[in-house]
């Protein structure tokens, strides 16, 4: 990934050490929406495992048929913390309290009443365990990043360490066109030194609500909406096609225009 960058723009971003020139495109590559799917941000990890079983343990109490299909989410949460560097170095305990998770849902017993309320406590002592998982993880890419040199064999521990990030900003809310824009913040030398661009960085995920334009696609018929409808509406080009409006980003509006140029 960094081999192809000239020493002109490394220059130009002011990134000339291969773990920061790495972490940089990395972060933009992954959010990226020209990037290949299986390249992009995954879109689950454990955390987000856990509460989906804490959500299916609560509905089968009700609805019982639900907790044979909380198997396959159970796996895949304890194939999760195996692979996980941050939960393996700090939260261990986590892979056998999922082990016994696993083999409650998995047993053949009926789901009953002491069955979930023991499962739930377990998925909600995990949840807990995990609360500071995101620190972990900014802290493990500190340890590589703010070296100077680049350190020996980084780039597959780095690169893990970036996906593990970019889940779980994704799955506490932040949007994929806020998170693509730390790349502006890494790759600007007005941002200061590399660590002062990295501290800048990773403070724009700080947990304070900012206002952020997002433009969702949208295809609705022009003659079923009267034109008060429509009021403080804004549509971007190409707006027309086949008596539709079609709302979309800047970036898709070109691709959009070239695909049904005529």
């Amino acid at each position: 990934m960094t081999g192809g960058i000239t020493a002109a723009k490394r220059e130009e971003w002011g990134l000339e050490q291969d773990h920061h020139l790495f972490f940089a495109l990395r972060w933009e590559e992954l959010l990226n929406s020209r990037t290949y799917d299986s390249w992009q941000v995954r879109t689950s990890n454990l955390s987000s495992c856990l509460q989906e079983l804490l959500d299916g343990l609560r509905l089968a109490r009700s609805s019982p048929q639900v907790f044979r299909g909380l198997m396959s989410v159970a796996e895949e949460a304890l194939n999760l913390a195996r692979s996980d560097i941050v939960v393996k170095k700090h939260f261990a305990p986590s892979t056998p309290l999922l082990e016994e998770f696993c083999k409650g849902v998995t047993d053949g017993g009926d789901p009953k009443h002491e069955k979930l309320q023991r499962l739930e406590s377990l998925a909600n002592i995990l949840q807990g365990w995990l609360a500071d998982y995101r620190a972990r993880v900014e802290e493990e890419l500190r340890v590589i990043l703010d070296q100077e040199k680049p350190p020996e064999n980084y780039k597959i521990g780095l690169n893990r360490l970036i996906m593990s990030l970019a889940v779980e900003l994704s799955r506490i809310g932040y949007s994929i066109p806020y998170m693509r824009d730390g790349w502006a913040v890494l790759s600007d030398p007005d941002n200061g030194e590399i660590k002062e661009r990295l501290d800048r960085f990773f403070a724009r995920f700080s947990k304070h609500l900012r206002e952020y334009v997002c433009y969702v696609p949208l295809r609705i018929p022009v003659r079923s909406l009267p034109e008060s409808k429509l009021s403080g509406v804004e549509f971007l080009p190409p707006v027309r096609l086949h008596d539709e409006l079609m709302c979309v980003s800047e970036e898709d509006a070109y691709e959009f225009t070239e695909r049904h140029a005529n």
